[in-house]
């Protein structure tokens, strides 16, 4: 998957990894993260150090999200209140004083234009 990365982004990499890989595949994460990137990561087997992070990446922000905890200690954070905010943001964005953000729309391929590798 890194080489594929790497050629749809020109060699620049991605900005953001949200990584669930364990293992030597964490290595391959790390390495279409771009310069200045935030690696997220979202496993709990296998998974780097921030002082290893910070050895193979200085550049990098390093953030380590237990999702299961979060869920369960926090569950205004990742259930239905974001949502409501964010339905009150698109109506009215002063009234919870965040922008709206727009998401970026997917590009659509039909299956006959996708190259075979």
């Amino acid at each position: 998957f890194a080489d594929s990365i790497m050629k749809h982004t020109g060699g620049r990499g991605v900005d953001i990894v949200l990584n669930s890989l364990a293992g030597e595949f964490i290595t391959k994460s790390v390495s279409v993260l771009a310069k200045d990137g935030r690696f997220v990561e979202l496993g709990k087997n296998q998974i780097w150090s921030v002082e290893r992070m910070s050895r193979a990446r200085p550049d990098a922000v390093y953030h380590r999200m237990q999702l299961d905890a979060a869920i369960v200690n926090e569950p205004e954070f990742v259930g239905a209140e974001p949502m409501a905010v964010s339905a009150l943001a698109e109506k009215s964005p002063a009234a919870v004083n965040v922008p709206v953000i727009t998401p970026v729309l997917p590009l659509i391929y039909s299956m006959s234009v996708v190259p075979v590798q």
